[in-house]
C-alpha cells in the first residue's frame, strides 16, 4: 500500500511539473507577443480584439517592462542568477531594431531607416531571411552571460549563441508559413515559446 501511494505521489508530482512547464512556455509566448506591442484575443486572422501596449499600461518600450517579468518567470525554475542573465538576454534580443526583415521576404523592400538596418541589409545578399538570421545572430551574444553561468566553456557558449539564433529564426519562418495573413503575431508567440523552452531546458540541464 505504501509503495502504491509513493508511486501515485511521484506520478502526480511529475504531471504537475509538466503542467507548470507548459504554463511557463505559454506565459513566455504571451510575454513576447506583448513585447511586440500588444496581444490579440479571439481569432488571429485580423478579426480578433487587439490589446495594445496602451491598454496594458506599458509606456515607452514594452521590453523594459517585460524583460524583468521574464526574469521573474524563470526564477522558480533556474534561480536568481540565471534568471537575471536570461532577462538580460531577452532584453538584448528585443531591444535593437527589427528593420524590415520581420516579414521574412513576404513584403517589398523599403529604404533603411538607421545604420543598423543599413549594416544588416548590406550583408544579406538581397535576402530578408538571411538578414533576419544576421539580426538574430548579432543580438544573440546577450546569451553569453547566461551560457557562461551554465557551462563556462567556449564550445558550449558558441553552441548556445548560434543555436538560439537558429531556433528563433525557425520560429519566425514557421509563424509566417502557419499564418500568412497576420504572421508576425504567430511568429512572436512561437519565438516567445522558444524562450519558454530555454527556461525549461536550462532547468533540466542544471538540475
Amino acid at each position: 500500500m505504501t509503495g502504491l501511494l509513493f508511486a501515485l505521489w511521484h506520478l502526480v508530482y511529475a504531471w504537475t511539473l509538466v503542467g507548470v512547464a507548459v504554463l511557463t512556455i505559454y506565459v513566455a509566448s504571451v510575454l513576447n507577443r506583448v513585447t511586440g506591442g500588444g496581444y490579440v484575443t479571439g481569432p488571429d486572422d485580423g478579426t480578433g480584439r487587439w490589446w495594445g501596449s496602451e491598454h496594458l499600461g506599458l509606456s515607452g518600450k514594452p521590453v523594459l517592462w517585460t524583460a524583468p517579468v521574464f526574469g521573474l518567470l524563470a526564477f522558480p525554475w533556474i534561480g536568481w542568477q540565471l534568471a537575471v542573465a536570461l532577462a538580460f538576454a531577452f532584453l538584448a534580443f528585443r531591444l535593437p531594431p527589427w528593420g524590415q526583415w520581420f516579414d521574412m521576404g513576404r513584403l517589398p523592400w523599403r529604404a533603411s531607416r538607421n545604420w543598423f538596418e543599413t549594416a544588416i541589409t548590406s550583408i544579406s545578399l538581397g535576402s530578408k531571411r538571411l538578414a533576419m538570421f544576421w539580426r538574430l545572430l548579432i543580438t544573440s551574444p546577450g546569451i553569453v552571460p547566461l551560457a557562461w553561468l551554465i557551462c563556462p566553456t567556449i564550445p558550449f557558449i558558441a553552441a548556445m549563441v548560434v543555436g538560439s539564433a537558429i531556433a528563433l529564426w525557425l520560429a519566425y519562418e514557421l509563424g509566417w508559413r502557419l499564418n500568412p495573413i497576420t504572421g508576425i503575431s504567430t511568429c512572436e508567440k512561437l519565438a516567445g515559446g522558444v524562450w519558454g523552452l530555454f527556461i525549461i531546458g536550462i532547468a533540466i540541464w542544471t538540475y
